[in-house]
């Protein structure tokens, strides 16, 4: 049954892209249907959870098959194969001819399977142990699919929702939901999506190389991305952490391809993906105000107000419609920022410090952080030409200050010490700035000249 379910859930996200365009490359299509299947799976939960339906397997199931026929409507009717049209498969496979396949990218190929194998197998072999998930997001999802709700019996304890492990539960639901989607169909382990989510994940990002890379350049910065130490260790851990920098960065890269080639499309996908991103983690927001601004000034200059409220729209939904529903529902506020600005120099030297110190450190980012100091210098020139990837640099740049002021407002005092927080919860919420990263590193016209010239197989 959890196989059907997994296959509904990345045929249902299959659906919402053909729906947005159906002129994405297959490998696009693949990467990127779980993470949104999976996404609207959670939010079909809650709009369960809302009108007071309980969830179940079946329920999910059956919704799950509804949306696709209502989706892929027109398809079915106009066309005798509905199947054949769904995965958008009228085209000619083509031909892979081993003699236009680099050794290079052959070797990368391998090791990405190789290290990718890796992670799923810890993932799936040893349970879920750290405190924050078995106190936190695995056990909302155990208990969403045992009561089918999200308001369950976890916040009927007595003590404030906010206190204890019950601080993980009020986390947005995408992670947790995606869990209970799990245990719904009898899975063990929950980690089975956060495998999945990973592996569609390392598709989608080479999928998006290769828009502006060839295919030996998309192969190579793909796995250099993978092993960044820290992440590609999270990656086998039932978190928020990587998911929440998946969203992230394939919603701030597919902005950058809207910027860069104005096709409404990809303003769709960044949307979309960029409001998962908040339905992850509430520091989401970050983000979503940051691509508002992005559409917000193009919009201004190409005079034309229509994208800007589209993003808005659907970025802003997720975020919006959680809050107001914990609001609702346990009288939280999860107000734990300064809501004034401030100057406090102490912090603020803490802080750089802190920054310094994680960014430089090889162990948990590797040659990330190294690597783009490197290419912004080498690069210089073009960039002070405006080439097209500065918009890249500045996106990147803006994302990395915002999120980073986000811990200098925050009121210590409410929670956990600075330290303590930019030990873990920083450190971690890093990770949306590694798939960046590379994705500069690789499409940047240095690099791209060089292998174009000298590694090209297309």
């Amino acid at each position: 049954m959890i196989y059907l379910a997994l296959i509904l859930a990345g045929l249902l996200g299959l659906s919402v892209i053909n729906l947005i365009s159906r002129n994405l490359s297959v490998l696009e299509k693949i990467g990127l249907s779980f993470l949104i299947g999976i996404g609207v799976e959670t939010v079909v939960m809650f709009i369960l959870d809302v009108v007071g339906i309980r969830f179940t397997g079946s329920v999910i199931l059956l919704i799950s098959v509804a949306c696709i026929a209502a989706l892929n409507h027109k398809l079915i009717v106009s066309y005798k194969s509905a199947f054949e049209k769904i995965w958008n498969l009228n085209f000619k496979l083509p031909k892979i001819e081993l003699r236009k396949l680099s050794l290079i990218w052959i070797l990368f190929f391998i090791l990405i399977v190789i290290v990718t194998y890796g992670s799923v197998a810890k993932s799936l072999y040893w349970p879920t142990s750290a405190y924050d998930n078995v106190a936190g997001y695995d056990l909302m999802g155990k208990v969403m699919a045992s009561e089918g709700k999200i308001n369950n019996s976890l916040f009927e304890i007595n003590h404030t929702p906010i206190d204890g492990s019950a601080r993980r539960v009020i986390y947005p639901p995408l992670v947790s939901g995606s869990f209970a989607f799990a245990y719904l169909f009898g899975m063990q382990t929950s980690k089975i999506v956060t495998s999945l989510i990973f592996v569609f994940f390392i598709i989608a990002f080479y999928s998006a190389l290769r828009r502006y890379a060839n295919k030996t350049n998309s192969m190579v910065f793909t796995f250099l991305m993978i092993v960044t130490p820290e992440m590609f260790a999270f990656s086998s851990l039932s978190t928020t952490n990587v998911p929440f920098a998946i969203y992230a960065s394939l919603g701030l890269i597919y902005l950058y391809f809207w910027i860069d080639k104005n096709e409404v499309k990809d303003l769709l996908m960044a949307s979309i993906l960029i409001a998962f991103c908040g339905w992850t983690r509430s520091e989401g927001i970050i983000f979503i105000l940051l691509g508002s601004l992005a559409v917000l000034y193009t919009s201004i200059k190409n005079k034309n107000w229509k994208h800007f409220i589209i993003y808005n729209v659907i970025g802003f939904s997720t975020f919006l419609s959680w809050n107001i529903y914990i609001r609702l529902n346990f009288n939280i506020e999860q107000n734990v920022f300064v809501p004034y600005p401030f100057w406090d120099y102490e912090k603020i030297t803490a802080i750089l410090n802190w920054v310094k110190n994680l960014v430089t450190d090889a162990n948990l980012y590797g040659i990330s952080f190294y690597v783009m100091i490197i290419m912004i210098i080498i690069n210089g020139r073009n960039l002070y030409q405006k080439d097209k990837t500065l918009s890249l640099l500045i996106l990147i740049s803006a994302a990395f200050v915002l999120y980073t002021f986000l811990y200098y407002q925050m009121d210590n005092t409410k929670m956990n010490s600075l330290d303590v927080m930019m030990k873990t919860s920083y450190r971690r919420g890093l990770f949306f700035c590694i798939p960046l990263i590379w994705f500069f590193a690789s499409t940047n016209k240095i690099v791209n000249s060089f292998f174009n010239r000298h590694l090209n197989f297309d």
